[in-house]
This record gives C-alpha cells, structure tokens and sequence, in this order.
C-alpha cells in the first residue's frame, strides 16, 4: 500500500475465551504444544463477548461454522523469521509465514469453530485451541461461497 509506512494498528479486542481449564499450554517440544492445542479444540470454550458488542451476536446460532480471530497473548515474539517446522531440525527451514507456528510477528491466530451453545454473554464452540483469557479479535461466519478452496479461483 503506498504511504503505508508500518505505522502502528491499534486494535481492540471484543471479547476473550473463557475456559475452566486454567492449564497454560505448554512451551518447548512442538509436537507437544501441537496435541496439547488438539486437547483444548477438543473441549468446549465460551466466547465471552464484552457488552458493547453483544448486539453484533443477532443471527448466530447452533451448529454454525464461524471463524474466530484472537490474539496469543501468550506466545513470545518470534526470535527468527524463518523457522524448522515442529522446532525439528532435521525438517528443512520455512519462512514463518509457510507455518502454522503460533509464534508469529503479531500473534493473530485463526480458527473455524462450531458454535455449540448461545449464552445471555457470548456462546459456546469447539473446536478453538485459545487459552483462558485469550483476546477475541472478531467473528466471522464460515461461508461456502468465500472460504471453500473451491471458491478460490484458479
């Protein structure tokens, strides 16, 4: 984008994930943070959606697919760009953005989940591998049309 200039971004979450799993995920031996992140998309997770945004939830319902963004607040800054993937050196290096690493130069992650349950706060999914406390950025729902590799045109 020209005259962009990397100025900052300021972003305000909307929300944050509420588990009754306080457990932080692990850091050190990829593949064990990977199954630790197949433990938490595994059980259910509510999106606790701050008050002025709750009118934004019309239109959500059971059984539906929707995107969620939100921020790894705990995952480090990334001490290098280019990365072996799992931390496996014997795998051939990557630049970050060829991974799914969490740790990544803004730490935005993203995650299709079902939505399995709506509360007075927020609703319920599975399917998120966010940590207790993690900011929610946004909801988006999943559509055939946009998001099916299908669409993408070739």
């Amino acid at each position: 984008m020209s005259g962009w200039g990397g100025s900052a971004i300021t972003l305000t979450p909307i929300g944050r994930v509420v588990r009754e799993e306080k457990r932080l995920a692990p850091f050190g031996d990829a593949y064990s943070v990977y199954a630790y992140d197949e433990e938490l998309r595994s059980r259910e997770a509510l999106i606790y959606i701050y008050a002025p945004y709750r009118g934004a939830l019309l239109g959500l319902r059971p059984g539906m697919l929707v995107w969620i963004l939100w921020y790894a607040h705990l995952s480090p800054r990334p001490r290098s760009l280019l990365v072996h993937p799992y931390g496996d050196p014997r795998r051939p290096l990557r630049g970050i953005f060829a991974t799914r690493s969490p740790v990544r130069p803004n730490n935005i992650m993203l995650s299709l989940t079902r939505i399995t349950r709506l509360v007075d706060c927020g609703f319920l999914v599975k399917g998120l591998d966010a940590v207790d406390g993690s900011p929610v950025i946004d909801v988006k729902p999943y559509s055939e049309g946009l998001d099916s590799p299908e669409s993408v045109p070739g």
